[in-house]
């Protein structure tokens, strides 16, 4: 009875902070940072650490299209 062991998988630690990276890039943070760290504790558990830096947030002022392109 109870719960089954969670197993940490270290692949899965990867694929999140290349997650949080893509993330950040969709909402406009291009040159942001993230890293992460695992700590083993004495009970045999696991904590992922995550550091995420945005660094500065771009936006788009305006597009302009040429006249004569429809872009099709």
């Amino acid at each position: 009875m109870g719960q089954r062991p969670v197993v940490l998988d270290t692949v899965l630690h990867t694929k999140s902070i290349n997650q949080l990276a893509v993330y950040l890039k969709k909402k406009g943070f291009y040159y942001g940072q993230v890293t992460g760290d695992i700590s083993y504790q004495k009970n045999k558990k696991a904590i992922a650490h995550y550091v995420v830096v945005p660094g500065k947030r771009y936006f788009i002022d305006s597009v302009k299209v040429p006249s004569g392109e429809t872009g099709e």
